[in-house]
């Protein structure tokens, strides 16, 4: 008897070379581009932040060099300096820290959210991409920006549940060390549930809205009815998704290991080099060895991701095609 689970590692090798092969530079950096938000396993599952420019004092329109230190003096008035001394010493203390920790974790809250939904669309843009054997990002950004606004606000709840089940667990050791234990037993269930739970939207919900155009909450419905109809199929789909998953982990570290190793040699002699000439040239190597490592990382991530994502075309396909 096969199963869906096994045998769409078959028909996934076979759309990863379709997409792949022949290389094309584009396609595997725009691929490179899409794990940036995705997370790539050969960055340990881990999302980079693009970084934007401030431009504030190019922008101002202040010259910082147009003012000379005896203009400045002559513009300050001592009788106002006085003031303004006397007045810094006599002030009543205010709260240190509450508006600088209140503003950083509205920050931290804002980019959270924002790269929560950045990761939603670059899933949409992928197996889209992997579903027509042809990755194109514009297009299907344009597609599927309202999608991931909806998956993203799903995966929000779903972290406050777990980050809130959590709390309660940390906390009930502080209340009652019984009671956690306790706790720990009846929860360690729920979030295996929630992961699986997580885990078929991801794999199958996302899949189903691209190709039915459902809404989020009927492609879920759907994708768990059709998954959980046969028991024995979702056991072994649960089971070769971890294999599948930790095994393309394990090769993408592997081979990033054997890179950063090749990467420490040669950067390493050429730092070297340059610091027998001159201390403050050793930082251009080095500079120069974290860039190419890091777009290696990326381009490395490319076919173990391409893989894992087309498993899970194929086993949409397979459950629900």
């Amino acid at each position: 008897m096969s199963y869906v689970g096994v045998d769409s590692v078959d028909d996934a090798l076979k759309r990863l070379k379709d997409v792949l092969l022949p290389f094309d530079f584009l396609t595997w950096t725009r691929l490179a581009v899409i794990m940036i938000f995705v997370g790539g396993s050969g960055l340990s599952g881990s999302t980079n932040f693009p970084f934007s420019s401030f431009s504030g004092f190019e922008d101002s329109g202040t010259d910082l060099g147009a003012t000379s230190s005896s203009e400045f003096q002559s513009s300050v008035n001592s009788a106002q300096l006085g003031d303004s001394i006397t007045g810094l010493s006599t002030a009543a203390p205010t709260e240190p820290g509450v508006a600088e920790f209140a503003v950083l974790g509205g920050i931290l809250v804002g980019l959270a959210v924002l790269f929560g939904y950045l990761n939603s669309l670059a899933k949409f843009v992928l197996l889209r991409g992997l579903d027509e054997r042809t990755v194109r990002i514009r297009s299907n950004v344009g597609r599927h920006y309202f999608d991931a606004l909806k998956y993203t606000v799903f995966n929000f709840g779903v972290g406050v549940l777990v980050f809130g089940l959590i709390g309660a667990w940390v906390g009930s050791f502080f209340v009652n060390p019984v009671a956690g234990v306790l706790l720990t037993l009846l929860l360690l269930p729920i979030l295996i549930v929630v992961a699986i739970f997580s885990g078929v939207v991801n794999d199958f919900a996302l899949l189903e809205m691209i190709n039915s155009e459902k809404g989020l909450i009927q492609s879920i419905k759907h994708a768990l009815s059709e998954t959980t109809d046969e028991w024995d199929e979702f056991g072994i789909y649960l089971i070769m998704r971890l294999v599948i998953t930790t095994l393309a982990g394990i090769a993408s570290f592997t081979v990033l290991m054997f890179v950063t190793v090749f990467y420490l040699v040669v950067f390493g002699l050429l730092t070297a080099a340059f610091a027998a000439v001159n201390s403050a040239a050793a930082l251009i190597p080095v500079i120069l060895g974290i860039i190419v490592w890091l777009v290696s990382s990326l381009y490395i991530s490319v076919p173990f991701q391409t893989f894992i994502y087309s498993y899970f075309v194929e086993l949409y396909r397979g459950f629900m095609g």
